[in-house]
């Protein structure tokens, strides 16, 4: 058999496989919502690197156990003009650090993040 037999042609439009994909992203994105607003969560906070303007909410980090990154703390930050999530270690610096400022009441501020996952650190100025 000839490979040319199986060649594609990239340009051509499949309407069908673009109805299904738009559908099928839409229901996900809803699957999605309905989890996070069941367990009181909203999306997770995916910073850039270098800083980020953020303001923290003034409520009590809620506790995350079963996460796949292990323990972590959920503190609820304004960023863009969306409401997020962020979880943080509790044995990180960075988790004093937010619990120093939501006690001082100072919770707008920027977010310096370098690197990329395990080797990421953290600060604020």
């Amino acid at each position: 058999m000839n490979t040319k037999d199986f060649k594609i042609e990239l340009n051509t439009k499949n309407k069908e496989l673009d109805r299904f994909l738009n559908e099928e992203m839409i229901r996900l994105d809803q699957e999605k919502k309905q989890l996070y607003e069941t367990k009181g969560m909203r999306e997770f906070a995916q910073f850039e690197q270098g800083e980020t303007k953020i303001a923290l909410i003034p409520m009590t980090p809620k506790l995350n156990e079963k996460g796949q990154y292990g323990v972590r703390r959920v503190f609820r930050i304004a960023m863009g003009g969306k409401e997020y999530d962020w979880g943080i270690n509790p044995r990180s610096p960075m988790y004093r650090e937010l619990l120093k400022r939501l006690q001082d009441n100072m919770l707008e501020f920027t977010v310096i993040k370098i690197g990329e996952g395990k080797a990421t650190r953290w600060s604020v100025k």
